[in-house]
């Protein structure tokens, strides 16, 4: 039968190029860095099933597939069978030209590279890549470096750290030269170490120069657990940037840190997770860091989004008198009080910055996210105080259960009313609910909390705070108090408040619901979930719509973990998904693709530079 026969024939050749290429890009990682940082998640691997289908679909479209280097040019390796076929995606990308020159590459020729291995006990049983495996990839990549667009390596040990160093640096005859189109970079160390001098040989190794110092177009770098040679001259012109896990002897010096930054002026990311300037550094004054380092500040115009896990106090501190930045929108924290650590909280850090008349200013945060924060109820509301513009804030379990909850509905008084069947609800006296002090965070929109136990806490009825908050937020968008209607009792399952749409409060899970490793990414979404009511608005229909337009201008979330709804049903689009399933095996040109489930270690241990 002619091929003429069905329509996509009829397309043209550009129009199903760009179709199979958006198909192709559905499931490819967004993310800048698809290394993360601790054991949060795990790395954001690209599975090239779309293009690989498209390709047996039949003799013509393999052929025009096969001609399409868009399709080809990610290279995600992290079993032996990927060895293969990335020797297939390279031949597929490069064509018809077998020598590389010094002309420019077109953008549908450069390389995305992510690489994954393991440590030796973990390749010994059976999986994953090593040293053997590392050193073929790198003999096939490393001759195509000017088509690297962007390159992710994570290894888990010393012997595969020197096939890198022996490959990205100068040691090695095929080694890899000047990477003029490299712009993402992103290098990840980490390990355990059983004898404490293999630490110290591990963190006193000077770096290597990479590159032949030949990065030019490089504006996305992470490093984490790896250190570079901090005067290189590719460090600058950066848009993001990720220093984590450096012990202080391998940091950078305030000065370099200094000149890196500032000539970044377009830098719009910075995470630091237990990363830095050098604190150690010996003054000729005898001054501390955070009186010489706030003489010589650090402008940065057009950061948006800052992060910051695992710093000391002091230290943070130290980094901080020195930074401005009037733009930043998006602020993440998670700092913690470790049994080491000299002092007892960040309560005056957290009180250095919620100060108007001292840098850095938050003032401008639209968005804070709080996975740990230890520090006074009395110093995190002082903070809160002065975020007017916020408007989404997210609180992990460890936060919300410390009371924080009480923050926002401290000046609400409830009362228990007793109903005419001799059930009990909560609800709130409207003869003064509206005569309250001014709103704390005027202008939020999205309140989540994630992990929250619904079980009773503090001598709390369950729910009882969560019923407050929804009548505190409530409100936001009311102008007068509403008429009081018969609110029924709180229920295990659901319960209402007065003048907001129903609210569903799930039950506990069994014991028998698996639950994620990391307690945080398996949970639901809908314990508490209010609209309010457009304003002059007073009806509610049966179903729970508001009679006539409705307004969401905010809503409150609270993430429950291990929970599941009550009829076993589940929930929609609410539980996080695992993204990195077993894969399914496929067949290209032969090559059978049996690539399991990629389990992230557990990163107990200590930090390797």
């Amino acid at each position: 039968m002619s091929t003429s026969v069905f329509p996509i024939s009829k397309l043209p050749d550009e129009l199903v190029d760009l179709v199979w290429q958006y198909a192709a890009d559905i499931n490819r990682p967004q993310e800048t860095f698809l290394l993360k940082s601790g054991t949060e998640s795990s790395p954001s691997f690209y599975k090239p099933d779309v293009q690989v289908n498209i390709s047996a679909v039949c003799r013509e479209w393999r052929r025009r597939a096969l001609a399409l280097p868009t399709l080809w040019n990610t290279i995600h390796i992290r079993s032996r069978s990927h060895i293969d076929r990335a020797r297939q995606f390279l031949s597929r990308v490069i064509g018809e030209k077998k020598s590389e020159t010094s002309s420019p590459i077109p953008l549908s020729r450069q390389l995305e590279i992510l690489i994954l291995t393991v440590d030796y006990e973990t390749y010994r049983g059976g999986e994953g890549l090593w040293r053997g495996e590392l050193d073929e990839i790198f003999a096939i990549l490393a001759p195509h470096t000017r088509r690297w667009r962007a390159f992710h390596l994570q290894v888990r040990d010393g012997e595969c750290k020197a096939i890198a160093r022996k490959y990205i640096g100068s040691q090695h005859e095929n080694r890899c030269g000047p990477a003029p189109n490299l712009i993402t970079w992103q290098l990840y160390h980490f390990e355990r170490f059983a004898e404490p001098e293999d630490l110290h040989e591990a963190t006193h190794r000077p770096p290597v120069i990479c590159f032949e110092d030949q990065i030019p177009q490089l504006r996305h770098l992470s490093l984490i657990g790896v250190n570079l040679p901090w005067s290189s001259p590719y460090l600058k012109d950066l848009i993001s940037l990720e220093l984590c896990l450096h012990r202080d002897n391998v940091r950078p010096s305030f000065e370099i840190w200094h000149k890196m930054l500032t000539n970044s002026p377009r830098l719009k990311q910075l995470f630091l997770h237990y990363s830095g300037p050098r604190f150690g550094e010996p003054d000729p004054n005898g001054r501390p860091p955070i009186e010489r380092w706030k003489q010589y500040s650090i402008v940065l115009p057009e950061l948006e989004h800052f992060i910051l896990a695992d710093i000391e106090p002091d230290y943070l501190e130290a980094i901080t008198s020195s930074l401005r930045f009037p733009k930043v929108k998006k602020l993440e924290l998670e700092l913690i009080i470790r049994e080491d650590d000299t002092h007892d909280s960040y309560d005056d850090w957290v009180r250095s910055i919620s100060s108007p008349s001292m840098p850095p200013h938050f003032q401008s945060l639209t968005s804070l996210t709080l996975t740990r924060l230890d520090c006074s109820q009395e110093s995190l509301k002082w903070f809160l105080t002065t975020l007017v513009e916020l408007k989404e804030l997210e609180l992990q379990y460890y936060i919300w259960n410390t009371s924080v909850w009480k923050i926002f509905v401290e000046d609400l008084k409830l009362q228990e009313v007793t109903q005419s069947n001799g059930a009990t609800a909560v609800c709130a006296p409207l003869h003064g609910l509206y005569a309250s002090p001014p709103l704390l965070l005027p202008k939020l929109e999205v309140l989540k909390v994630k992990g929250v136990d619904v079980r009773e806490q503090e001598g709390e009825t369950p729910h009882y705070c969560n019923v407050k908050l929804l009548l505190r937020l409530r409100e936001r968008e009311m102008p007068r108090p509403r008429e009081s209607t018969p609110m029924p009792p709180p229920d295990k399952a659901s319960f209402a408040i007065v003048g907001t749409l129903p609210v569903k409060v799930m039950p506990l899970a069994s014991d028998d619901i698996s639950t994620d490793r990391n307690r945080q990414t398996n949970v639901l979404r809908r314990l508490a979930r209010a609209d309010h009511f457009p304003r002059g608005s007073s009806s509610m229909s049966t179903s729970g719509e508001v009679d006539g337009d409705r307004s969401t201008n905010w809503k409150v979330i609270v993430d429950v973990e291990d929970i599941s709804d009550a009829d076993g049903v589940d929930s929609e689009d609410d539980e996080d998904e695992d993204e990195d399933e077993d894969e399914d095996e496929y067949d290209d040109d032969g090559l059978d693709d049996e690539d399991g489930q990629y389990e992230d270690e557990d990163e107990d241990g200590d930090i390797d530079d």
